[in-house]
């Protein structure tokens, strides 16, 4: 398989991962499932822009080229949080109403 399909197949994955830990962290309804897979594509692509704007103004060019693998593990960390992130707003969103006592 082609490295850059892989590697977006990952980072779709952490993002999804993070979306459905937040829903289930806010206890959502059926229906935020429905929207799951939206949500964690925008994730990613908010993720990837994100770090891409993180490592062209924030980053040494002599330092992303010494540690690939430390940027590769981070780059997965922001994808997740943002998916952990929208998937706590879509929870909140879609929460069930509990009855007061």
């Amino acid at each position: 398989m082609n490295q850059q399909v892989q590697a977006l197949l990952i980072a779709y994955a952490l993002s999804a991962a993070g979306l459905i830990a937040g829903l289930v962290l806010m206890r959502a309804d059926g229906r935020a499932y429905w929207r799951a897979p939206v949500y964690s594509a925008m994730a990613m692509a908010l993720g990837v822009m994100a770090w891409s704007m993180a490592r062209k103004h924030l980053l040494s060019p002599g330092w992303v080229d010494t540690h690939a693998e430390t940027m590769f593990f981070c780059a997965l960390a922001l994808y997740s949080a943002f998916g952990f992130a929208l998937g706590l707003l879509l929870g909140r969103m879609t929460r069930r109403k509990t009855q007061r006592s």
